[in-house]
């Protein structure tokens, strides 16, 4: 099977609209719960990830993102992430040189909800 290569594009610094499309889970090296955010630059649908660790609770990072999107965060009372697929959101990304290269990086503290009456830039 050939696989296509291509080009790589640098996402802009700054901030964006779209939307969630999906949630992973990863247990190694550590647990994280990964946000698949989807959104338009140059007519382009591109995505990012927007990583937390799973640790949820009223205090962590996770927990205050989740509650931003409306999910009550109340020890001893599971909470599905999955609820936040298909909801459209802002954040912003900043992007990050490291020995592998530079990649794009969603600023965890701003991804937060659009208000409903607004319309993303995001094509599902």
């Amino acid at each position: 099977m050939l696989i296509p290569v291509k080009e790589h594009k640098k996402i802009q610094d700054g901030a964006h609209e779209g939307m969630i499309l999906s949630v992973d889970y990863r247990t190694t090296p550590l647990e994280y719960t990964d946000y698949v955010l989807a959104f338009v630059q140059d007519n382009e649908r591109v995505t990012v990830k927007a990583s937390y660790p799973t640790n949820i609770t009223p205090e962590t990072i996770h927990g205050r993102m989740l509650s931003r999107f409306g999910l009550e965060i109340i020890a001893d009372h599971p909470v599905d992430p999955g609820k936040l697929i298909g909801l459209k959101c802002a954040f912003s990304t900043v992007n990050k040189t490291t020995l592998k290269g530079t990649f794009p990086e969603v600023m965890r503290d701003t991804l937060k909800p659009l208000p409903v009456a607004q319309s993303p830039n995001a094509q599902q």
